[in-house]
This record gives C-alpha cells, sequence and structure tokens, in this order.
C-alpha cells in the first residue's frame, strides 16, 4: 500500500489508497467507500450515533468527521478545491437501517 505524507494548511496529513486522515483536526476526506464498521469508529470519536458529513456533489468527495459542517466544507475547499455551491451537508447513522441512515442538513453558500 502505498503512503504519502505532506503538510496541508498546518495539518499534518496521511494519505492512503482510499482515506485521508487529518489528524489534528479528526476529519477523513473518502474518495471510496467505507463499511459501515469504519463509519461507526468514526462516529464514536464525536457523537457516538452519528457522524456530519459533506458531500461534494461535483468532485464525489465526502469529508466527515467534523464538529460542524462548516469544517468538512473548509477541508474539501482547501485540500480538494471544492467549491460551495457543489457541497451539501448530511448526517450519517451508521447504526441505523437504510431508510435512516442518511439525513440532510443543508449548508449556506
Amino acid at each position: 500500500m502505498r503512503k504519502e505524507v505532506r503538510q496541508v494548511h498546518h495539518c499534518l496529513i496521511l494519505r492512503t489508497h482510499c482515506l485521508i486522515l487529518v489528524k489534528n483536526m479528526g476529519l477523513h476526506i473518502l474518495k471510496e467507500p467505507l463499511t459501515r464498521a469504519q463509519l461507526q469508529e468514526i462516529a464514536s470519536e464525536r457523537f457516538g450515533d452519528l457522524v456530519k458529513a459533506v458531500v461534494d456533489i461535483d468532485k464525489g468527495l465526502i469529508a466527515l468527521g467534523a464538529e460542524l459542517h462548516a469544517d468538512a466544507q473548509t477541508l474539501l475547499i482547501d485540500t480538494e478545491g471544492s467549491s460551495n455551491e457543489h457541497t451539501w451537508g448530511i448526517n450519517l447513522y451508521p447504526a441505523e437501517p437504510r431508510e435512516n441512515f442518511i439525513e440532510y442538513d443543508s449548508l449556506s453558500t
């Protein structure tokens, strides 16, 4: 597995094949799917039962694990070149059944 470490806006980022972990903020940017078990691990880092996330519908990326949706949006804008008009806030509930798994939240532009 190829690993790359780089410095972005004073945040140490460890990049593996599909996940970028921002160590000092507890945020993750996904470029490929992850399991519900992995999502539950992220949920337990902050709120226990939910993960706040922001989706870039143009680039097909999702940032998750933030305390505030705005933090995840800022991470996508700063590190991936996302734009406000293409980002949407959601909450994910990894322990819930499919019909209750995603809750739309929104972001102001």
